[in-house]
């Protein structure tokens, strides 16, 4: 098919290339691209809102520095370390224009960099916020990554509690490395990066109470009752403390840690199944589904269990101190 005068033209490259296609306007080069098919789509995105000719050899990379210097003060620093870490696993795309990347750019690095659908999510959050600034400079007249749906999960994977026999394991192995903090999740039910950012200041030995969660509503800052078997190995924690935080680390190095615990002591749990072990031990104890909503942060089905049920600090300390 022959193009108009003066429209531009998509013409095929000698020899081996990963994007053969040469797309021109006006004697300009405006992108490469695989198939002349995709040229002839990014020449019909260039009639409906041309470019700047200079912008359209931006980069991956170049936009990554754009999205840094543009969201920091506006997001939160979490935000922008996740943005980097993902940026770490976009290698491929570093040098890439960024106006030539399509879907199924986004789709290979996402799928083939990223294992779990979780940190496909982030990964894909990352994407979108990159589209959403080069948008912003007109870098890009379309945001591809629109295109690409949630991911979820392929199959539901059971959580198994840890048995009270290997919870007695725990208690007598304190002398390897990080069991400790094994234990005090067990009996703090809270969420890996709640754990993670547990500030020491929200941690008072007076009221045998301590304050965290940053998930949800129901979750968000709520009141934790200390297990006094736990309350020792928490204050040696603080003695250790470098910073701000109980730990001195983030949620990744946390789950490495806690890995090399189980395969010392030959068990097989994830650490988010310490929070569902003590929803199962508060339940095998036939404590109140409330009390343990509020322990644990999670929001109860209806509407009088989430708005008209009050329960004490005493009824909270009450259901942690039934365990041993």
């Amino acid at each position: 098919m022959k193009l108009p005068n003066g429209y531009g033209s998509v013409s095929k490259l000698s020899g081996r290339r990963r994007r053969p296609y040469i797309i021109r306007v006006n004697r300009k080069i405006i992108g490469y691209c695989k198939t002349r098919a995709e040229g002839l789509e990014i020449l019909a995105d260039y009639h409906k809102n041309p470019w700047d000719i200079d912008k359209r050899k931006i980069t991956f990379s170049e936009v990554f520095d754009l999205l840094i210097k543009s969201r920091t003060g506006q997001v939160g620093k979490k935000t922008i370390n996740l943005y980097k870490s993902k940026y770490k696993n976009c290698e491929e795309l570093y040098k890439i224009p960024y106006a030539d990347l399509r879907t199924y750019h986004f789709k290979r690095t996402i799928e083939q960099k990223e294992p779990t659908y979780g940190a496909r999510n982030n990964m894909r959050q990352f994407l979108r916020a990159m589209d959403k600034v080069a948008s912003e400079y007109d870098i890009i007249s379309k945001k591809y990554t629109d295109e690409i749906p949630l991911y979820q999960a392929e199959t539901y994977t059971e959580r198994v509690p840890f048995t009270e026999e290997e919870i007695r394991t725990l208690w007598n192995h304190l002398e390897i490395e990080d069991v400790d903090l094994v234990l005090i999740l067990i009996y703090l039910g809270m969420r890996i990066r709640e754990f993670a950012d547990l500030k020491i200041k929200d941690i008072d030995f007076d009221t045998h109470f301590l304050r965290g969660g940053n998930k949800t509503k129901a979750g968000r800052n709520r009141k934790i009752p200390i297990h006094p078997r736990i309350e020792p190995l928490i204050k040696n924690r603080i003695k250790m403390a470098t910073g701000e935080t109980l730990l001195n680390y983030g949620d990744k190095r946390f789950r490495e840690r806690f890995h090399k615990v189980m395969e010392k002591l030959k068990m097989s749990h994830i650490p988010h199944e310490c929070r569902h072990t003590l929803r199962t031990r508060l339940d095998n104890k036939n404590i109140n589904s409330n009390i343990i909503n509020l322990i644990l942060g999670h929001q109860g089905k209806g509407v009088g269990e989430r708005t008209y049920t009050h329960k004490t600090d005493e009824q909270l300390m009450e259901a942690i101190l039934s365990l041993e």
